[in-house]
């Protein structure tokens, strides 16, 4: 029973997504000529993973249920624990906006629940977060990007931690968070892309050399998006009209005439911001990498053997020639997907029509040179960093949450198992398990940070433990050879887990960001690694 009713929840909860389609958009959209109307109206989908479908069509609005649908239906909005809570649950407040004429204060909803504004927080890293921000009865498309409960759908439907958290805070359900998908807009990208406009978040991210995404700022410009595996296109556009004050975005660094800035900008359940979007084109081709395509690799259609599929990734920046004949065609910055695999001994390996292409473990342009059919073709990749399409793993005790290559079965395991009296354990079948043996309390009780410190003060080995991001060496639990785990982090690290000093080859503004993965409390280990 449950399930029937918490798919008549979500589709009251979507009132715009089901209802009446903004206007406004549509025809936006048939102005800026980027995306089709019908790529912006609400479709079928279905969620495995939380088992809910959700069925509209034009009949719905002449069903009996129709009628009731208002968004966040009354029962749950205007029940007596959203408005009597203190502070209120939805609540309006003002925030600072800045846009090219000018700071502005503007009127926001939002909507503050206690689980949902923990998990809020904690996916933008934004302590100061009140709320989440609602446009109408849906959760703002700036804020919340491609979340299910946001008014349109992108091409990609999330459901986020967040999302969850709402349905167990108002009591409806039990939630499972490992269900939750992987929901990366916004992740990480502090109070300055909630709270502030974006023309602020572009304007200082941009004087810190640093990227402006989900954001973008050259029209129709396709590159690989942030949130999605997959191929955005900037939705930044000329208006019919002069958009107002308080939405005009475009200063001296978009190349756009003083006429012209004023009518530039994105859609208006974006706040007119534009942004990078992930958007199906017409005869429902997909702009997400991990779609199976059918078209085949190598064809008239697949000329540059662009390949969909779920092992395959984004990449940018490559420039393609291709000489068939007496006909050379020539492409610049373009942005495709390739299949890919993860190596023990490589790291990322492009696939081309079967042959491996082996990219830099930091990233970096590779030259191509793939057997065609007919034809000549050469292409340079902009290969991303290893870390961000291979992801490495913890120790290596059976009992941990990431398997290295070698899973032990320590006697600490096995003293667990006979301490819980649920098994009568035989020591002797023990692995020889080495991960920190004998290295004594100051690797078990102080930080990684002090104990490379005082180990390099002694002269001492730093195992496992490392310094020279990606140096290989042989490691000392295992017999077999280990990958420095140090990189740099998108975002600054928290203070509590900065550990490089003087000692560590980077500037100041690296050390702040550089560091292991954070289920090793951002350490960096020598890992052996699949």
């Amino acid at each position: 029973m449950k399930i029937y009713i918490f798919v008549f929840v979500c589709i009251v909860l979507l009132q715009w997504v089901i209802g009446e389609h903004d206007q406004s958009a549509v025809q936006e959209s048939q102005v800026g000529q980027l995306v089709q109307p019908q790529t912006l109206q609400k479709r079928s989908f279905i969620n495995k993973q939380l088992r809910i479908i959700l069925l509209y069509d034009e009949d719905l609005k002449q069903s009996k249920m129709f009628s009731k649908i208002k968004g966040f239906h009354p029962s749950v909005y205007e029940s007596k624990k959203f408005t009597s809570a203190k502070p209120p649950s939805v609540q309006n407040i003002s925030l600072s906006w800045l846009s090219t004429k000018g700071t502005y204060e503007v009127q926001k909803t939002i909507l503050s629940l206690p689980k949902m504004l923990k998990e809020a927080r904690e996916h933008f890293d934004c302590q100061e977060l009140q709320g989440i921000e609602l446009d109408g009865t849906v959760f703002s498309q700036r804020i919340m990007g491609n979340d299910l409960m946001t008014r349109f759908q992108l091409e990609s439907s999330r459901v986020s931690r967040i999302t969850l958290a709402y349905f167990e805070d108002i009591n409806m359900y039990e939630v499972d968070y490992s269900m939750a998908d992987d929901f990366k807009w916004g992740k990480g990208l502090g109070c300055d892309f909630v709270l502030k406009s974006c023309y602020e978040y572009i304007k200082e991210r941009k004087s810190r050399g640093q990227d402006i995404q989900p954001y973008c700022d050259i029209p129709s410009e396709q590159k690989c998006a942030s949130y999605e595996n997959g191929i955005g296109t900037c939705a930044l556009y000329k208006h019919k009209n002069q958009l107002n004050e308080v939405n005009q975005y475009m200063d001296d660094s978009f190349t756009f005439t003083d006429t012209q800035k004023e009518k530039y900008g994105g859609y208006s359940f974006f706040d007119y911001c534009p942004v990078l979007v992930v958007h199906s084109y017409e005869k429902d081709e997909s702009s997400l990498c991990d779609r199976k395509s059918d078209l085949e690799p190598d064809s008239t259609l697949d000329l540059f053997l662009d390949y969909r599929g779920p092992d395959s990734a984004c990449f940018m920046d490559e420039t393609i020639e291709y000489v068939s004949g007496s006909k050379i065609y020539t492409a610049k910055n373009t942005t495709m997907c390739h299949k890919f695999q993860c190596s023990k001994n490589y790291g990322v390996e492009v696939i081309f029509n079967g042959q491996l292409f082996e990219c830099p473990v930091e990233g970096g342009i590779i030259h191509i040179r793939p057997h065609m059919k007919k034809g000549y073709l050469a292409i340079n990749i902009q290969c991303p960093k290893c870390t961000s399409l291979c992801k490495n793993h913890d120790h290596n005790d059976l009992m941990t949450p990431y398997q290295l290559e070698s899973s032990c079965v320590s006697r600490i395991t096995l003293a667990y198992f006979e301490d819980i009296n649920m098994y009568e354990v035989d020591y002797s079948m023990a692995d020889d398990f080495k991960w920190g043996k004998g290295l004594g309390c100051d690797f078990v009780l102080k930080s990684c940070y002090e104990y490379i410190k005082e180990r390099r003060s002694r002269g001492q080995d730093i195992h496992p433990y490392c310094d020279i991001p990606f140096e290989q060496k042989c490691d000392s639990y295992e017999n077999g050879i280990g990958t420095c785990a140090l990189f740099k982090h998108e975002n600054q690290l928290n203070e509590s887990n900065q550990y490089m000093d003087d000692s560590f080859a980077f500037t100041d503004t690296e050390k702040e960001k550089y560091g292991g993965y954070p289920f090793l409390d951002h350490c960096p280990v020598l890992l052996i690694q699949h």
